[in-house]
């Protein structure tokens, strides 16, 4: 399991409903919670994403976690350890 990641937007004035998934290119079995949800605006609490990896993929392997929202997108890279 990779550590969690959280995102803060300090950008956004308002509530952006948010969308995250993996780039078609990224290698093995990554799991993200939660996937659908709303980020806070500035100065509000970061948003906290779960990613497991459940194999499938060589040591080193890189993939790529996407957050789209209407405005913004939000990528980061994963490393199989």
């Amino acid at each position: 399991m990779f550590n969690l990641i959280y995102l803060s937007n300090p950008q956004t004035r308002h509530l952006q409903d948010f969308f995250a998934d993996f780039s078609e290119e990224t290698v093995g079995n990554f799991e993200v919670t939660p996937q659908t949800g709303t980020l806070e605006r500035r100065g509000g609490a970061p948003q906290e994403f779960s990613v497991v990896y459940k194999g499938g993929g060589k040591s080193g392997t890189t993939g790529h976690l996407i957050v789209q929202t209407e405005e913004d997108k939000f990528t980061y890279e994963l490393v199989v350890p």
